[in-house]
């Protein structure tokens, strides 16, 4: 799975909306780094405008934290060069391997519910 980088998601010097751009984009991309939500999409996720959405895709990509492709009448295509690789979580792995989903809610502070 890949996660935003930790020097990025919590630098201070970065805005917050450029941060929470990058976030979307991963939310977006899940186990891959490229993904093509829409500028709407992203805006909706982000609660804000699509012309935040356009600022801060400009800014990631003279940041060289993106690479955009556009395509004619169809959503742009993003590859997010600011991601790593993490290993899911030990409930999370244990849920995948018994072929279930993993839910937040089925865990406590002392660990599994036992149902």
């Amino acid at each position: 799975m890949y996660v935003l980088a930790d020097d990025i998601q919590f630098n201070q010097q970065l805005s917050r909306t450029l941060r929470s751009f990058l976030r979307a984009l991963a939310h977006h991309c899940g186990s891959k780094t490229v993904c093509w939500p829409s500028q709407q999409r992203i805006a909706d996720f982000m609660g804000c405008s699509v012309r935040t959405v356009q600022r801060c895709e400009r800014e990631a990509v003279e940041l060289r934290f993106v690479e955009v492709r556009r395509r004619w009448r169809r959503s742009n295509v993003y590859t997010v060069l600011c991601l790593e690789e993490r290993e899911l979580s030990t409930m999370a792995t244990r849920a995948a391997e018994q072929n279930r989903p993993f839910l937040e809610e089925n865990v406590s502070s002392n660990g599994p519910v036992k149902k």
